[in-house]
C-alpha cells in the first residue's frame, strides 16, 4: 500500500509505502516523491495520441455535417444531402454498434497484453479512416463509423488500464487526466483541418495520430503489472527500471514486491467474471460510485459540445463562423485542461466534481435561454450574441476542472486489478448507451422541439447529477486502492459527514 500523508504542517508530500512482510503484516516506509521521469511522460503522451485520433474522429462531425447537408457537390461527397434522420443514425448509432466489442476488449488486453492492443487497434482504426474518406454513400459512412468507435471504444478502455499500471499512487491522478487533456487536442485538431480541407482529405489527415502511435510505442514498455502476471520476472524488472530510472535499485526492488503482493492478493478470484464482480461488497458499491459522474459525463451534453459545436454556432447565427467559433473554444479548452492536469492532485476528486458540473449545468442553462430568446425573435438578442459564446467558453473551463478528466481516474481508483478491466468495459458500456440517445436524438430534438430544450434537460441533468455526486462520491485523492477497497466495505450512503468512515479526508 501507499500513502501520501503531510509530515507535521509541511506542505510537501511524502509517499508512505506499507509493504507486507512474512507474517503477513504491513511495514510502513516513509520515502520522499521523487519527479517523474521523461520516459513515463513519453510512454503515456504516446499511448494517449489514440485518444487523441479517436477525438478528431468524434468532432469530425463538426466540420463535416455541413458539408453533408449542402447541395453544392463541390463539398459534399455524397449523391445527395444527408437527411436529418441520417445525420442522427451517424451520430447515435455507432456509439450503440460499438457496446458489442467493448465487454470483450479489455479481456483481451489481459491475454495479449496492453501496448500490443493498443497497436493493433490503432492501426485498424487509420483503416477505417481510410473507407470513409472514400465512401460517397451515407451509409458506407456509417458502417466506418460504427466500426471505428468500436475500437476506439475498446482502446479507451485499454488505456485507462495501461496508464494505471504505469504509475504510482502520488502520481495517478495526474497521469489520469492525459486522457482528457488529448480529446481536447484531438477536437481542435478537427475543427482546424476540416475547415481548409475536403471531406477526403481532412478524414484522411485524422489518422495521422494513430500512425505515430503504432511507432511511438514500439519504444516503450509494456506495464509491469502485465508483465508479472505472466511471470516475466525480469523483463518487470527492466521496465520498473526505464519508467522509474529515477530510483536506486532498492527502491525498484519495493515497487516490485508491492505489484507481486497485489497480484497474490488476486489469486483467489484471478479468473474474475462479470457476475464475480458483484459477489463482493467493495466491489458492487465500487461500480455503483463509479457509475455516478461516467452517466453524469455524457448525459450532461459533452458529446453534443464536441460534436455539434460548429453547428450549433451555425444556427446561433452571432456573425462568425460556426468552424471559427469552435477553433478559438478548442484552444481555450486546452489551455483549461492543461491547467487542470498540475492542480488536480492539490484538490480534492469529490470538490472538483462538484463544482465542475455545477458550472456546466449552468452554461447549458444559458445557452438554452439564449436559443429560447431567439427561437420567439426577442428583440434583446443583438445584445447577448455573444452570450452562446461565452457560455460555452465556461463550459470547458469547468468541464475541464473535474467532470472531464476525473470520471476516468475515478473509475481507475474504485477497484482491483483483477476486477478493473470487467469494471471499466461494464461503465464504457453504460456510458455509450447514454451517448447513444444524447448525440442521436439531439438532431431531432432541434427539428422537432427546439434547440433550447435540448440545453435545458442538459441543465437538469447536470443540476441532479451535482447533488448526487455531492452526497454520494467518497474522496479518494492519495489513497492506495486497498485502502480504497476497506473503505468501500464499510460505505454507508446515510452517515454523518463529520464522521472520516465515508468521506475520507
Amino acid at each position: 500500500m501507499i500513502e501520501l500523508k503531510k509530515q507535521n504542517s509541511s506542505p510537501e508530500l511524502q509517499e508512505v509505502k506499507y509493504l507486507p512482510t512474512k507474517g503477513g503484516e504491513f511495514q510502513p516506509q516513509i520515502a520522499d516523491k521523487k519527479p517523474d521521469t521523461l520516459f513515463l511522460y513519453f510512454t503515456i503522451i504516446s499511448a494517449n495520441l489514440v485518444v487523441m485520433g479517436g477525438s478528431s474522429s468524434l468532432a469530425w462531425t463538426s466540420p463535416v455535417i455541413p458539408k453533408l447537408q449542402s447541395n453544392d457537390t463541390n463539398i459534399n461527397p455524397l449523391a445527395e444531402p444527408a437527411t436529418t434522420l441520417q445525420i442522427s443514425m451517424m451520430m447515435g448509432l455507432p456509439a450503440l454498434v460499438s457496446l458489442s466489442g467493448t465487454l470483450l476488449v479489455p479481456l483481451m488486453s489481459d491475454i495479449f497484453g496492453r501496448k500490443n492492443m493498443l497497436q493493433l487497434f490503432a492501426m485498424f482504426m487509420v483503416l477505417c479512416d481510410i473507407v470513409i474518406a472514400f465512401s460517397n454513400r451515407i451509409i458506407y459512412i456509417i458502417i466506418g463509423r460504427c466500426i471505428l468507435m468500436s475500437l476506439y471504444n475498446g482502446s479507451c478502455a485499454i488505456l485507462i488500464i495501461f496508464i494505471m499500471e504505469m504509475c504510482e499512487n502520488h502520481n495517478r491522478g495526474k497521469f489520469g487526466c492525459f486522457i482528457f487533456l488529448f480529446p481536447p487536442i484531438g477536437s481542435l485538431y478537427s475543427y482546424f483541418f476540416g475547415s481548409v480541407f475536403s471531406v477526403r482529405t481532412f478524414t484522411l489527415v485524422t489518422g495521422i495520430p494513430l500512425i505515430i502511435l503504432v511507432v511511438f510505442l514500439f519504444f516503450t514498455v509494456e506495464t509491469p503489472v502485465y508483465l508479472l502476471s505472466k511471470g516475466r520476472f525480469e523483463d518487470c524488472l527492466q521496465a520498473l527500471r526505464k519508467l522509474r530510472s529515477n530510483k536506486n535499485r532498492k527502491e525498484i526492488q519495493l515497487d516490485f514486491d508491492e505489484i507481486e503482493f497485489s497480484l497474490k492478493q488476486r489469486h483467489s478470484v484471478k479468473n474474475a467474471t462479470v457476475w464475480s464482480l458483484f459477489k463482493t461488497r467493495q466491489s458492487r458499491v465500487g461500480l455503483g460510485l463509479a457509475l455516478i459522474p461516467s452517466i453524469v459525463h455524457v448525459g450532461i451534453g459533452t458529446p453534443i459540445m464536441l460534436a455539434f459545436l460548429g453547428p450549433i454556432f451555425n444556427i446561433a447565427d452571432i456573425g462568425l463562423s460556426g468552424d471559427l467559433v469552435a477553433i478559438i473554444i478548442g484552444i481555450i479548452n486546452i489551455c483549461s485542461v492543461f491547467c487542470t492536469t498540475m492542480v488536480v492532485e492539490k484538490f480534492g476528486r469529490r470538490t472538483l466534481l462538484f463544482f465542475s458540473t455545477l458550472g456546466c449545468s449552468l452554461s447549458q442553462l444559458f445557452i438554452g435561454l439564449f436559443f429560447y430568446f431567439k427561437y420567439i425573435n426577442s428583440p434583446i438578442i443583438p445584445s447577448i450574441k455573444l452570450l452562446p459564446v461565452i457560455s460555452v467558453i465556461a463550459y470547458f473551463v469547468f468541464y475541464s476542472t473535474g467532470l472531464g478528466p476525473l470520471p476516468h481516474t475515478i473509475t481507475s481508483e474504485l477497484f482491483t486489478s483483477e476486477f478493473r478491466s470487467i469494471a471499466v468495459s461494464i461503465l464504457i458500456t453504460v456510458m455509450g448507451v447514454v451517448f447513444f440517445f444524447v448525440t442521436s436524438g439531439f438532431p431531432l430534438l432541434i427539428e422537432y422541439v427546439g434547440i433550447h430544450w435540448n440545453f435545458w434537460f442538459f441543465s437538469s441533468f447536470g443540476f441532479v447529477g451535482t447533488v448526487i455526486l455531492y452526497v454520494l462520491l467518497p474522496e479518494t485523492r492519495g489513497k492506495s486502492i486497498m485502502e480504497i477497497q476497506e473503505k468501500l466495505k464499510s460505505y454507508k450512503i446515510f452517515k454523518p459527514r463529520n464522521t472520516n468512515q465515508r468521506h475520507y479526508k
